[in-house]
């Protein structure tokens, strides 16, 4: 009899003592003792948002990380203090407009972001900041266009110069150190936009910038890529669907996982203000075949095969 009670006293031991480490494999790290809460904030529904979070989820369950999960959508009119009221132990916000609010707002809890940092771009940290920028840089985006077509020197730019002036001084340098020109043309609205058809460049890049934000622009300056057989470096996966010939973006489901990896080392007890702002580490490469054949740059099938997307076959 007392060897039984004995045999059961020793299993319901190491049950507690197994389940004690699954807890703890689970949780892990400084917050072992509670079930870690994680809210996610966002402004609107985005696809590449929806990337951006896979990537961060599957980096914290590399870590043996499992939190409970809240997701937030702050409307312009909607007040950061609802965010603070959820009391979470970490807090993952994407795009920049949104980060700024709650930055300004949150102090007394780490906040990881995936965010696009321009070049001369204030990057956002702090002291419970830190994040991973999903902008990929016209440097990066010059050298894989230099595969593709080595003669390019000259790149055009649409820009207006009290926004992004600072911006395309920056570009300008990093492009000098690469063999490559870049040349502005600055345009404060839309009438003072020049045609490609009289730019002395050998391409266009299409920098996110709002005075060339109008689809009724983008198709213009489409048309006239064709005409003067001048490629058009995009700004994204569509606008190469559109008509532009090459982008070159980040992989968002990568930027994601950086930024996941960061905010595993925060929940174990790593301090956020030593962690630096990543940039990105791996790229997504859009191609359009229809518009390469009309302006009679031939892609090798090397360069076809690195493509995550080619349109126009």
């Amino acid at each position: 009899m007392n060897n039984n009670i004995s045999t059961q006293f020793g299993r319901l031991i190491n049950r507690a003592i197994a389940a004690a480490l699954i807890l703890l494999a689970a949780f892990g790290g400084v917050y072992s003792a509670e079930r870690i809460v994680v809210t996610i904030i966002k402004n609107k529904d985005i696809s590449y948002y929806n990337e951006l979070i896979d990537g961060f989820k599957s980096a914290l369950s590399e870590y043996n990380i499992n939190p409970a999960y809240s997701e937030m959508t702050l409307g312009d009119d909607e007040s950061v203090s609802l965010v603070k009221s959820k009391k979470p132990h970490l807090m993952f916000v994407l795009g920049l407009s949104t980060l700024l609010r709650v930055s300004d707002a949150v102090h007394d809890v780490p906040i990881v972001y995936s965010a696009a940092f321009a070049e001369g771009d204030d990057v956002v940290k702090g002291p419970n900041v830190t994040g991973a920028n999903f902008y990929v840089s016209i440097a990066e985006q010059c050298r894989k266009l230099r595969q593709i077509v080595p003669k390019i020197k000259r790149i055009g730019v649409i820009f207006n110069p009290d926004s992004n002036g600072k911006t395309m001084l920056i570009a300008q340098q990093k492009l000098l150190g690469l063999g490559f020109t870049l040349v502005s043309f600055p345009a404060r609205n839309p009438t003072e936009i020049t045609k490609l058809e009289n730019m002395q460049v050998d391409a266009l890049w299409l920098f996110p910038d709002p005075v060339i934000a109008q689809q009724s622009i983008i198709t213009q300056l489409i048309f006239s890529e064709i005409l003067t057989r001048k490629p058009i470096i995009g700004m994204s996966k569509s606008s190469v669907k559109a008509g532009a010939f090459f982008a070159l973006t980040c992989d968002y489901k990568s930027v994601g996982t950086q930024a996941g990896e960061m905010a595993a080392k925060v929940l174990q007890g790593k301090d956020i203000s030593a962690i630096d702002v990543s940039n990105p580490r791996e790229f997504k490469l859009f191609l359009n075949k229809s518009i390469a054949e009309k302006i009679r740059i031939p892609i090798s099938q090397q360069i076809l095969s690195e493509a995550s997307e080619v349109f126009g076959e």
